[in-house]
């Protein structure tokens, strides 16, 4: 809870805000001022907008609160100057600086200076100019003033954190590598199909498919459901597929039947079959049979049965066209005569 305003006439508080906290009154000081006893604010010195603290004792003394960078010497906060990221304290008779660095850093002359003995490692020096040591952590070692180990070469690899393990070194795999040193990924398997691509994802592999294929290793396309009957092959065509018939049949997945025979040929039109015969031959349920009515007539099934449909000058005779009498065809440019060969008869 914020401090509780009071009657300014109730409390002198010069420099400052007297304030209730708990039931008591105190001084609240502005800035640059600090608390003596509660009741009186005294100004600090410390530097611009630094506050402080006053001790109770038989002589006052105050303790500045400096900022980061800044330490108290001779009842001022004074700049360290011991480098990025560090701090100091001012002590002894002659207020002697020391540089507090941070891990990996030393104090060389009022300055933090890199140790330069490897990552995650410290050193350490007495008197004033003496060699620096390295403070190695465990499994490490010294060699030319470097701390080195197992895993002072990064041996993991794709992100992994190496660990030391007796006089070894053991990785710890971040998904989804494996392996020794996390060299194995699982796009190491090549498990895309169909031309995809594979890419590491956080948990696994991932198959960018190529159309028309399609699945979790692109092992789905226009063929994988089988389309073509009869034994035809499917073959992926573009962004379909096209089916290889055999010789007896044709559709678009194989599924009619078109086979008329050695003696035609099939053709589909519109969907349907139709034979296309050789001559003195027809097309009977589906198939070529032998058809001859002469050279006066066309011969044709109806029904399953053989009909010859003979010329105008011509009959049917025992499943042949014939012409019974002698016919002189006339036009304007040639004239041709027909005439039944002759019977021969034998004397008795």
């Amino acid at each position: 809870m914020d401090p509780s305003p009071v009657d300014y006439r109730a409390c002198i508080c010069e420099n400052g805000n007297c304030v209730n906290e708990g039931g008591k009154e105190i001084c609240k000081c502005n800035p640059g001022y600090g608390n003596y006893k509660g009741a009186s604010c005294i100004a600090c010195g410390c530097g611009p907008d630094i506050n402080c603290i006053w001790s109770h004792g038989w002589k006052p003394d105050k303790i500045c609160f400096c900022k980061p960078g800044y330490s108290q010497q001779n009842g001022k906060c004074v700049a360290c100057n011991c480098g990025p990221d560090s701090n100091c304290t001012f002590s002894g008779l002659f207020q002697q600086k020391k540089c507090i660095c941070k891990p990996g850093y030393w104090d060389v002359q009022g300055k933090c200076v890199d140790c330069e003995c490897g990552p995650d490692s410290n050193c350490t020096h007495s008197g004033w100019f003496p060699p620096k040591k390295c403070i190695c952590k465990p499994g490490y070692w010294v060699v030319d003033g470097k701390c080195v180990g197992p895993c002072t070469s990064d041996p993991c690899k794709n992100n992994g954190i190496c660990e030391v393990e007796g006089k070894g070194f053991k990785c710890h795999c971040s998904k989804p590598w494996r392996g020794k040193t996390c060299e194995i990924g699982p796009c190491d398997e090549q498990p895309c199909q169909n031309g995809g691509t594979c890419n590491v994802g956080k948990i696994g592999f991932i198959c960018n498919c190529v159309a028309p294929f399609s699945g979790p290793r692109c092992e789905n396309g226009p063929c994988t459901s089988n389309p073509c009957q009869n034994n035809g092959t499917c073959e992926v065509s573009e962004y379909s597929y096209r089916c290889n018939c055999n010789e007896a049949y044709k559709g678009t997945n194989c599924e009619i039947e078109c086979d008329c025979g050695p003696y035609g040929t099939c053709s589909l039109e519109s969907g349907r079959k139709r034979c296309f015969c050789d001559s003195n031959y027809a097309e009977k349920n589906g198939k070529c049979e032998y058809c001859n009515c002469g050279p006066y007539g066309s011969c044709s099934f109806e029904y399953d049965r053989k009909r010859c449909n003979c010329k105008s000058f011509a009959v049917e005779m025992n499943g042949v066209c014939v012409v019974m009498e002698s016919t002189t065809l006339e036009s304007s440019t040639s004239a041709r005569t027909t005439v039944l060969p002759s019977t021969t008869l034998c004397k008795v």
